[in-house]
């Protein structure tokens, strides 16, 4: 068998939490909290909604890639593809996602990946229009 092509998608990067990188994730909770989902955080280069897209574009690249294939991400994505498998009808994205089991691996047939990923796409597309200042009905 042939080794597997060695591919790095940067958009699987973690999200950039700015001031908040290496702390608690309480104090970035905390500022999550009262900020909302698509405020950037001080020194932060992105939102958490912003870095959400930014993950989610990677893994519609990685479907483009031949299969089989393995992705390795961070938490964050790994929580929204969880809850998007767990979704129910019409809810809708949380500010807080629940933690994703640590080494959990999560098989996803291409074509319904691929689904979760425009679903959630599109669920950012529509979020984007609200007021920034607009927050998620979690609270810590």
């Amino acid at each position: 068998m042939p080794a597997a092509d060695l591919v790095i998608e940067d958009r699987l990067n973690e999200l950039d939490y700015g001031e908040f990188e290496g702390g608690p994730f309480l104090g970035y909770g905390d500022w999550l909290d009262r900020h909302g989902a698509w405020r950037r955080p001080p020194g932060a280069g992105e939102s958490q909604r912003e870095g959400i897209r930014r993950m989610l574009l990677g893994v519609q690249a990685c479907l483009a890639l031949p299969g089989p294939r393995l992705l390795v991400s961070h938490g964050l994505l790994l929580s929204v593809l969880f809850w998007k498998q767990n979704r129910a009808a019409g809810e809708a994205m949380p500010l807080f996602f629940s933690e994703a089991p640590c080494v959990q691996p999560l098989d996803v047939e291409d074509d319904v990946l691929g689904g979760w990923i425009a679903d959630l796409l599109s669920d950012l597309d529509a979020e984007a229009g609200q007021d920034p200042d607009a927050r998620g009905d979690a609270a810590i």
